[in-house]
């Protein structure tokens, strides 16, 4: 599909799957922070509600530009995140000291962030369209289907330790723990800088042949 007709496609899919998700975390997260006093569970109701749109936005928006193999635009959309978060971080740690409402909310800001700037270059490059076309957003809902099961899999192998851990130790253990496995997961880097730039190549290949041919070079 075109760069319009995905751009269009993606809002209305992102803006319907946020809405979803965001009410399935009123009802959870009052169960899951059962402990926790009311002012804690309505504000990660409140955090949930603002981040789930910003972060499938920042994702999609560079996904676009990712997409059609603009890849300098891509790495600036995706790294204002980090650099966005270590900044908002840097400054609200600076005003009002840490704490964790601050750092949940340079999470969310760094996300706005991206979603502005990715905005930006979607009316720039012309791709700006708010007239969703069914075939292009059922196509992509089957194949996010297809390929859910993988990312659920992939989510488990990295989340479902680390919930353990904070089941059974400490918060600060936890927290040598994901910094541990971060650096741990440092060769990652690699294998996904090769599929970020492969994979889109092997998508806009014309034919099931081609598109076999480029996954094998």
């Amino acid at each position: 599909a075109n760069p319009r007709a995905l751009f269009a496609a993606v809002s209305a899919l992102s803006l319907g799957l946020s809405a979803l998700l965001a009410a399935i975390g009123w009802i959870v997260l009052p169960i899951a922070l059962g402990g926790a006093s009311a002012d804690l569970v309505f504000i990660a109701q409140i955090y949930t509600t603002i981040y789930l749109p910003a972060y499938f936005g920042a994702l999609l928006l560079g996904g676009l530009f990712q997409g059609q193999l603009d890849m300098v635009t891509w790495n600036v959309v995706r790294c204002l995140v980090p650099l966005g978060y270590l900044g908002a971080i840097v400054a609200l740690w600076a005003s009002i000291g840490p704490a964790v409402g601050g750092f949940a909310s340079a999470n969310v800001l760094a996300h706005l962030l991206a979603v502005g700037v990715g905005l930006a270059l979607v009316v720039r490059a012309g791709w700006l369209s708010f007239a969703p076309q069914w075939p292009v957003m059922r196509g992509l809902f089957a194949y996010g289907i297809r390929v859910y099961v993988g990312d659920v899999l992939q989510a488990l192998r990295l989340r479902l330790d680390q919930a353990t851990v904070a089941i059974w130790l400490s918060s600060t253990d936890l927290g040598f723990y994901v910094v541990a496995l971060t650096i741990a997961n440092a060769p990652q880097i690699v294998s996904n800088t090769i599929a970020y730039v492969a994979f889109p190549k092997v998508s806009q290949a014309g034919s099931e042949g081609a598109r076999r041919e480029v996954f094998g070079r």
